[in-house]
């Protein structure tokens, strides 16, 4: 039977300096990659189609990344046909990809490029490693939607299609293959918005509009229960091609564009509070637009897009809202909250030791970000210099707090198991 440490946590997240965040680099993709699509099912993210370096380096492929062991593996091809600029959401075990265009070159006289948008849309089952063509979209060709899932449906919104920017609202269900029309995102008619999911709500804001200021920074929320939208606190800076995904009862929005200023920031929001707040900026803290994004329990990841020299990228990061800096995978550092209580290796597989310079009676407590207590040792006698091993091998990956109280003085520190 596995013991339990309790250590209690008195303090906030942001009394102990984790505000910012911390963002660690994790496996390259597999190439250069802007306006590809990503979702997560489960514990795996899915990325594919995108283009590369130029027109005719579009792709249909699939990679799923598995965070538990930092590596990607190709999956069966997204339909027939390459694309960028589409969709995509999932719902429960099931992905879904759908519109986004092609661009052609015709060769005459004089050269010209077209663009071919779609309307197909089809469903990802990860059991079978199979995709299967569901009912198009429901107005048509469209590309540069947003996407959101809550419960057993998904909703796509803005866009532009044959005639012209979009602010419709449609419901997917699977179960019976229709989509249904809800009510009009109440800003302005726009394309490459960002858009989220938190509890039962759905967020989409920012975005590209072709009149007004062109780039947006409203932001609404949507209830699907009333079938209604509100508007909330806009961001401080209008841009579209930006990166949304929730963790938890938080949503998150960075990167993106303003005309020519491309943003680097990344920026929480609070529904409660109906606040946004600054966090650690995006990954090695350069601009870039045109990213994925998705999130697994919580942490978020991010990756791939171009910046403002136009210069790709595949790589891609790994956000835990609970600590800070930047940090390279398989860096190890100690994060001292309290210089006393010292604790290694940390990251952690599970095994680690404390190290405090105290003395006395001592109740030692270990507990994760909610609060729920891992281990507890409640009469620990303590000398100087102090030292014991603790076992959470068994823990889930996260952050957890460790807390050791000798007399009336309590010590606090953090450990993250990977």
């Amino acid at each position: 039977m596995k013991r339990i440490l309790i250590i209690t946590i008195c303090i906030t997240i942001s009394e102990i300096g984790l505000a910012q965040g911390q963002w660690t680099k994790k496996a390259d993709f597999i190439n250069v990659r802007e306006q590809a699509i990503g979702f997560s099912i489960g514990n795996k993210g899915y990325v594919g189609c995108g283009a590369g370096y130029g027109i005719a380096d579009t792709f249909n492929d699939f990679w799923e990344y598995n965070a538990s062991n930092n590596t990607w593996a190709q999956k069966a091809n997204i339909g027939v046909l390459a694309r960028i600029g589409a969709l995509s959401f999932n719902i429960g075990n099931k992905g879904y990809v759908g519109g986004g265009y092609i661009i052609r070159r015709t060769q005459g006289t004089i050269d010209s490029l077209y663009i071919i948008a779609f309307s197909d849309f089809w469903e990802y089952d990860v059991d079978s490693n199979y995709w299967t063509r569901r009912a198009d979209l429901p107005t048509g060709a469209r590309m540069w939607a947003a996407g959101f899932s809550i419960n057993n449906s998904g909703y796509i919104t803005c866009g532009k299609d044959a005639t012209g920017y979009k602010n419709d609202l449609w419901e997917y269900k699977p179960d019976s293959n229709r989509w249904y029309p809800k009510t009009n995102f109440p800003g302005s008619a726009r394309s490459r918005p960002v858009a989220f999911a938190i509890g039962n709500n759905g967020y989409v804001g920012t975005g590209f509009s072709p009149t007004g200021t062109s780039t947006n920074k409203d932001f609404w929320k949507y209830d699907p229960a009333t079938n209604t939208w509100n508007r909330i606190k806009d961001l401080d800076s209008s841009r579209y091609l930006a990166f949304g995904f929730s963790i938890g009862n938080k949503g998150y929005v960075g990167c993106g564009i303003s005309f020519t200023n491309y943003y680097k920031d990344f920026i929480e929001y609070n529904p409660d509070s109906d606040v946004w707040r600054q966090k650690a900026n995006f990954g090695n803290n350069s601009n870039r637009s045109s990213t994925i994004s998705f999130s697994i329990g919580n942490k978020g990841y991010v990756g791939l897009g171009y910046d403002s020299a136009d210069t790709k990228y595949k790589d891609f990061w790994e956000y835990a809202p609970w600590s800070t800096g930047v940090s390279e995978i398989g860096k190890t550092e100690y994060f001292l909250l309290h210089p006393t209580l010292r604790i290694y290796p940390n990251p952690t597989t599970g095994i680690f030791i404390i190290e405090i310079k105290a003395k006395g009676k001592a109740e030692i407590t270990v507990t994760d970000i909610l609060g729920k207590a891992l281990y507890v040792e409640l009469s620990q006698k303590i000398t100087d210099n102090f030292s014991k091993e603790i076992n959470l091998s068994g823990a889930e990956a996260g952050l957890y707090f460790v807390k050791v109280k000798v007399g009336d003085k309590i010590y606090t520190n953090k450990i993250i198991i990977q």
